[in-house]
């Protein structure tokens, strides 16, 4: 469902949060009024100024350590302000997505000040946990029952 709450329909590891679901489905059996949510700790490749970016349609909230950095929706191209980050820590990063109907579409991209160009957050910035270094991260649950609450 939109609101990402209740059982999820797909439990999943993905490497980079980069989905273009079109027309088609998000879901094994829906397409439209899907939600899901991606959570994983981020370790960054030397400390700089990092501005994260977030391809959407339709909707999307992320948050870095619990801080919601930037919350849209509507459909298009956004944009945090430049986030000091050390590579001496991970950080947990959560994004919440969700598609209403028509076009689905979802991806989650950085660049720093210190010369990483603007790109997809690869498999080797991403973790699991802090306990297991190393294997990537995120867990997706999407849903697609009716419910209350996120939008």
């Amino acid at each position: 469902n939109r609101w990402v709450e209740g059982v999820p329909a797909i439990s999943q590891v993905d490497t980079a949060i980069d989905f273009n679901w079109a027309e088609g489905l998000v879901t094994a059996d829906s397409s439209d009024y899907a939600s899901a949510q991606f959570d994983g700790y981020l370790q960054v490749p030397v400390a700089a100024n990092y501005t994260f970016y977030i391809t959407v349609d339709d909707g999307a909230n992320l948050w870095i350590d619990d801080e919601l950095v930037l919350s849209q929706a509507t459909a298009g191209q956004y944009e945090t302000r430049p986030i000091l980050l050390t590579g001496a820590r991970l950080y947990h990063l959560q994004v919440m997505y969700y598609e209403r109907t028509g076009f689905a579409r979802m991806r989650l991209e950085w660049a720093s000040d210190q010369g990483l160009v603007r790109q997809v957050i690869g498999k080797d910035s991403w973790y699991h946990s802090r306990s297991l270094l190393g294997l990537f991260p995120q867990t997706v649950l999407v849903f697609d029952k009716p419910g209350e609450g996120w939008c």
